[in-house]
């Protein structure tokens, strides 16, 4: 369920340690925000609370920008819960909330849910034209009655892990170390659609993926996976491309599911992307791109055996 800002309510008499942002991806950097949040809340017996967004606030600030996603909202939601927070807030990003000052939307949070500790990053900022800076958050912290948490960003490798480098890596194909930075695999999750069915007269049956317009899809290549049915898990062979040995002019997410037999069409399916096997390429006839096809699934059962 999405919430008007204004229509929040608090969930219980206790007080709450709570934060805000997108999320998009829930990275490691999110999950240790959200490990932070718990500890707290267990220590002082508090509520603890993440409130979120159902669009990227960058989609209603900036909407002739471009802008991809890691997750959509149903898929962050069930991440955010699986960390261990009790209490999911979705927020539409609208006007009235965009236009709020940073000080307002304390108000509201001690108000409606009982705001004691507010944990953040250290480059988080909240409110109109983000003047609610830690700095100027602090400055409310006696006035308002509520302590302000501030985490230290995740490090891998010595980088700050972030939504933004995590999309980076992702279209470069480089999902291993992007999956090191969402400490999971990277899915992209949709309906299984009619495609032109080549794949099935070579041999190969695959399920073509939709996907939600907002969502990043990693650059083209042949990628490992395993996708998920019905909590069934196979594996598979992916590919995100255009099919430039039959010159298709369209981009498509095909997957083709090993040791499986079985009608997909309008189903909803799952693939998470373990590592990249190749970039896309053309091949002279289809006997080579065959060829080529049964390589790539052999290596990808080594890969995936090693990797259960």
């Amino acid at each position: 369920m999405y919430t008007n800002f204004f229509d929040l309510k608090t969930i219980d008499a206790r007080p709450s340690v709570l934060t805000i942002g997108v999320f998009d991806g829930i990275h490691v950097g999110h999950q240790k925000l959200f490990n932070e949040i718990i500890n707290l809340s267990n220590a002082n017996n508090f509520q603890n609370i993440v409130i979120t967004f159902k669009t990227h606030p960058k989609e209603f600030l900036r909407p002739k920008e471009k802008f991809s996603i890691l997750t959509d909202i149903e898929f962050r939601k069930k991440k955010i819960i699986d960390c261990g927070i009790e209490n999911v807030f979705i927020l539409e990003f609208n006007e009235a909330l965009a236009s709020l000052n940073f000080s307002d939307f304390i108000k509201k949070l001690k108000k409606e849910l009982n705001l004691k500790i507010l944990v953040v990053g250290k480059d988080f900022a909240m409110g109109k034209n983000r003047l609610g800076t830690v700095e100027n958050i602090k400055n409310l912290e006696s006035k308002l009655e509520f302590d302000l948490y501030v985490v230290k960003p995740a490090l891998i490798d010595g980088v700050i892990v972030k939504s933004s480098e995590i999309r980076k890596l992702l279209l470069d194909g480089n999902v291993t170390l992007a999956n090191r930075y969402l400490n999971r695999h990277f899915v992209l999750s949709g309906k299984v659609i009619k495609g032109n069915e080549r794949g099935r007269t070579l041999g190969f049956p695959t399920a073509n993926l939709q996907v939600d317009a907002q969502q990043l899809i990693p650059k083209d290549a042949v990628y490992a996976t395993k996708t998920k049915i019905n909590d069934e898990i196979y594996l598979s062979a992916t590919s995100i491309g255009s099919n430039p040995t039959f010159k298709d002019q369209s981009k498509s997410i095909e997957t083709y599911l090993i040791d499986f037999d079985g009608d997909l069409y309008n189903k909803t399916i799952e693939i998470e992307f373990i590592e990249s096997i190749r970039e896309q390429k053309i091949f002279s006839d289809t006997t080579k791109l065959i060829e080529s096809m049964k390589e790539d699934i052999s290596k990808i059962k080594n890969i995936l055996k090693e990797k259960k």
